[in-house]
């Protein structure tokens, strides 16, 4: 379903549920047993269908072989689409708080678990977000048995006070509160469920998966419309809670510092820490850091433009929470600049435990980013050093095309736009359409309050289908700043319909099918030479077909399709998993022409083992 389909049929829904509540809650309902009943009735069919071969045997001779025969793929394929339902999920991630630790904290949540009558919360959770969340975890996968857990972020904590992060809790416990909805509770839990178990069979790749994957590929994208409206009005049910229980003074408080502290650590404090990778080869503690940050207070000024932007945003169908000004507006009240804080929720609710559990946050995201962070810095070094070359190269003659951009570039990461500028201007004065220095000459510009960066931004977008995205967003934040509201929704609106051109490329290209067209690569012979080779080193290869799928998304960008056929005797030693260990064998060994999806084609369907091998030139090695 494509998003405008998606935009319109919730439209049409809200007016359902309008005029008619009570019948549209029971057709949700209804359409949510439907995912239960496909489940049931396809094990149902499978069984019945082993029963009767079983009966068959035992009962009859005619046809006693055949029945046997088939009966052992037929019970091979219960097993296996048994396995596929039977998925891990694993559970939310974070420091899990004791209530030596945090008493305070637990009282207040059973307190909320009581006037909400909200189920009881069997974990809480410290992670690293400016966020709280309710997580119900199902222990038996689709058939439910929930574990429930609360995620408090350390940063929400550190920046708002106790009864802000009161009225949060309430909002995240008010979405399971038995003192509403509890079929919208239900709905939210089932539909979680369902996306949580999709992604699961998708990454576990059973061939039989594809049984409840085809139906889910139809079935969830109108639960989750149906669902959406209810949502969405969960959303204020829970709001509504919070102001019950704190007051909508500090509930409406408590939204707009959100916004604010989470804009203040994605394009301040985390940019700002992450630049120490330039300098320094190991990755610091950063929470310590954060707390006296956020302790500090943002500058209104710069809080105002924050919360304006926040405010400018419409209510739309990406997200299913309303938008700040209308959650607001729901709530009486109107955005206020955060005050400062006496004594932060950390302080109120962790007390002297606050110290020990930050530096256990520090420790966990240190292990998370330390390789990355010494790449970076390590990539930061080489930059370096080829900036001081180019910067050589230039004193004595002029640089080429590409050593004139790489110059501009290097310059804008490591000096600013200020430096680079000239530099960027420079090489479009040589090369107008060149995408990426129009970004950059663009994204300078807007920085200096100057507007003409739209024009440059908007040329780089004509040119370069990847830059229409971030180019949007850009050119968005810029013109709401600017006051200039009604421009700036039209960029929004493109942002989203690219958003949604992206997910759909996506999708066509993550997967292949019996119905794709597939096409002759069209590589040079070196190419497929250089492969040939590269393939020869893997013994388990025995032959190998390259081709190209038709894609309907960006198809000046080709996607290859690498089917390689695996000798007898590896696959006999191996069993049915040597497909996945060949791939990723070849992934490590085989560098591709471009983007290339790998399969093993004993594997696959004889259809698209046929369509490999049929298409002209396909087959490029042979052992």
């Amino acid at each position: 379903m494509t998003q405008q389909a998606f935009d319109s049929l919730v439209k049409r829904l809200e007016g359902v549920v309008a005029e008619h509540p009570g019948a549209y809650k029971l057709r949700v309902f209804l359409l949510a047993l439907l995912g239960y009943a496909y489940i049931f009735l396809v094990l149902a069919l499978l069984l019945l269908a082993v029963g009767l071969l079983v009966a068959v045997v035992v009962w009859s001779t005619v046809g006693r072989v055949l029945a046997f025969k088939l009966g052992v793929p037929v019970l091979g394929l219960v097993a296996l689409l048994a396995r596929s339902l039977w998925v891990r999920l694993s559970p939310p991630e974070g420091v899990a708080l004791s209530r030596e630790e945090a008493g305070p904290l637990f009282q207040v949540v059973e307190d909320l678990q009581r006037a909400l009558k909200a189920p009881k919360v069997h974990q809480i959770l410290l992670t690293g977000d400016v966020n709280a969340a309710v997580v119900q975890h199902p222990r038996w996968g689709v058939f439910g048995w929930y574990t429930n857990y609360l995620l408090v972020g350390l940063p929400l904590m550190q920046a708002l006070s106790p009864q802000q992060v009161r009225a949060v809790l309430a909002h995240e416990l008010g979405h399971l509160s038995g003192a509403h909805s509890r079929l919208s509770g239900w709905i939210y839990r089932v539909r979680e469920t369902w996306f949580q178990l999709v992604t699961a069979l998708a990454q576990k790749r059973h061939w039989g998966s594809f049984i409840f994957l085809r139906f889910f590929a139809w079935y969830l994208p109108f639960f989750d419309a149906y669902s959406f409206v209810l949502r969405r009005a969960q959303e204020y049910e829970a709001d509504r809670a919070a102001a019950a229980l704190v007051g909508a003074r500090e509930a409406a408080a408590a939204l707009v510092n959100v916004h604010v502290y989470r804009a203040f650590l994605d394009e301040r404090f985390w940019p700002t820490l992450l630049q120490q990778a330039d300098d320094q080869a190991d990755p610091p503690a950063p929470y310590p850091d954060l707390a006296r940050a956020v302790r500090g207070g943002v500058p209104s000024d710069q809080a105002m433009a924050w919360i304006a932007q926040a405010v400018q945003v419409p209510t739309g169908t990406e997200d299913s929470h309303p938008s700040l000004a209308d959650r607001l507006a729901a709530l009486g009240q109107h955005a206020r600049a955060p005050e400062p804080v006496a004594e932060t929720a950390g302080q109120h609710f962790l007390g002297a435990a606050l110290g020990a559990l930050s530096a256990r946050l520090d420790h966990a995201w240190q292990s998370t980013i330390a390789s990355s962070w010494r790449e970076r810095h390590e990539q930061v070094q080489a930059a370096r050093q080829r900036l001081m070359e180019l910067e050589e190269q230039a004193q004595r003659q002029p640089l080429d095309h590409d050593a004139a951009w790489q110059r501009a570039f290097l310059t804008l990461q490591f000096h600013g736009g200020d430096a680079a500028l000239p530099l960027c201007q420079a090489v479009l004065q040589e090369h107008p359409d060149h995408a990426p220095a129009l970004y950059a000459v663009g994204d300078i510009l807007l920085a200096q309050g100057n507007a003409e960066g739209v024009a440059a931004i908007g040329r780089a977008m004509q040119l370069d289908g990847e830059a229409v995205l971030p180019g949007c967003e850009r050119i968005y934040r810029f013109l709401i700043g600017q006051g200039r509201e009604q421009e700036a929704q039209a960029y929004y609106r493109r942002a989203v319909q690219q958003a949604e051109v992206l997910e759909q490329a996506r999708q066509e290209r993550a997967a292949l099918s019996v119905d794709d067209t597939y096409l002759p690569h069209d590589l040079p012979a070196s190419e497929v030479a250089r492969l040939r080779e590269q393939l020869a080193r893997l013994p388990e290869i025995a032959r190998a077909y390259l081709v190209r799928k038709e894609v309907q998304y960006f198809p000046e960008k080709p996607l290859y399709v690498l089917g390689v056929v695996v000798g007898y005797s590896w696959r006999r030693w191996f069993g049915r998993k040597s497909g996945e260990q060949i791939l990723q064998q070849i992934d490590d060994a085989v560098e591709f022409p471009g983007e290339t999806l790998l399969i093993v084609t004993d594997d696959a369907p004889q259809r698209l083992k046929k369509a490999l091998e049929q298409t002209s030139g396909a087959e490029v090695y042979r052992r």
